[in-house]
């Protein structure tokens, strides 16, 4: 290093705490060598300052810090970019590529150190009140719900009211009730999900008549939307649920 390096940590305080800039940075290592054999002066710098970014414990000493290598007013590296043009030009190429080099590495390591310290905020139960919002994930509803208020905003509309009837539903009701006769192929259980004794998922919402019948008075205007089930082989155009 030359008589020069300390000009670039002027802003330093001993007092910091500091620690290893590796456990933030992967190639922390490998990037500062290659800062070494560019600028010796500026690797020490940013060594020096890195380490004490990293050792930075709260958000309030972690911008005191950066603020002193790359503040805007104060830092040691903006100051020694501005001081540039006066250098020969030989020293100002290796020096300009040695401080840019510095800077994109302490404002990786800065970002880094700002969100483990925002990690270990949300952990605790106080609530720092100095840490940015989180911007609140917003839904949107599923295309089968809007198709669902559209058909029934459009049947209101034409003077009728809905009625939900039960998905699990009794055998009389979801065949007996229709006529369906004993031996009717949809009774198979290859047809349809039986859950146990006479109760099956039922296969269509017609059943659903004979509980508006029996619970209201005609003359009655219903639909009867609602999920349905059939046994089948499930691919890419089939289900074996239905709307």
């Amino acid at each position: 290093m030359s008589a020069g390096a300390d000009t670039l940590v002027r802003g330093l305080e001993s007092g910091w705490e500091r620690s290893d800039p590796a456990d933030l940075v992967a190639q922390w290592p490998a990037r500062l060598a290659e800062l070494q054999a560019a600028d010796p002066d500026v690797a020490h710098a940013a060594a020096a300052y890195g380490a004490a970014i990293a050792g930075a414990s709260d958000p309030a000493s972690l911008l005191d810090r950066f603020a002193a290598a790359l503040g805007r007013e104060r830092g040691d590296l903006t100051r020694a970019l501005s001081e540039l043009p006066a250098l020969p030009l030989e020293q100002r190429r290796t020096r300009g590529r040695a401080l840019n080099l510095a800077k994109r590495l302490l404002e990786e390591l800065h970002e880094a150190a700002r969100a483990r310290l925002e990690r270990a905020a949300e952990g605790r139960d106080a609530i720092d009140v100095t840490l940015p919002g989180r911007r609140p994930w917003i839904g949107r509803r599923h295309v089968l719900n809007q198709i669902y208020d559209e058909l029934l905003d459009l049947f209101h509309g034409l003077g009728y009211s809905v009625f939900t009837s039960p998905e699990v539903e009794h055998d009389s009701y979801n065949f007996g009730k229709l006529n369906f006769p004993p031996d009717h192929p949809a009774r198979d259980a290859h047809d349809t999900y039986f859950v146990g004794g006479d109760l099956l998922l039922r296969t269509h919402t017609s059943p659903g008549w004979f509980g508006a019948v029996e619970e209201r008075k005609a003359p009655l205007r219903l639909v009867f939307p609602g999920r349905v089930y059939r046994a089948a082989v499930i691919d890419a155009s089939l289900m074996d649920l239905l709307h």
